[in-house]
């Protein structure tokens, strides 16, 4: 298996498991650390 085939498996993963269970700041947290190299800021969206 190749690395690029692993990271869209483990994407799937956190985008259709981890992502739904998490609290709502835990989210907002893991977008910041996952973007901030090219985003300045996120906005809360309501």
């Amino acid at each position: 298996m190749t690395i690029q085939r692993l990271l869209i498996e483990w994407a799937d993963v956190l985008n259709f498991r981890i992502m739904p269970a998490l609290e709502p700041e835990a989210k907002r947290w893991l977008l910041v650390q996952r973007c901030n190299q090219g985003i300045k800021s996120v906005k809360e969206i309501l």
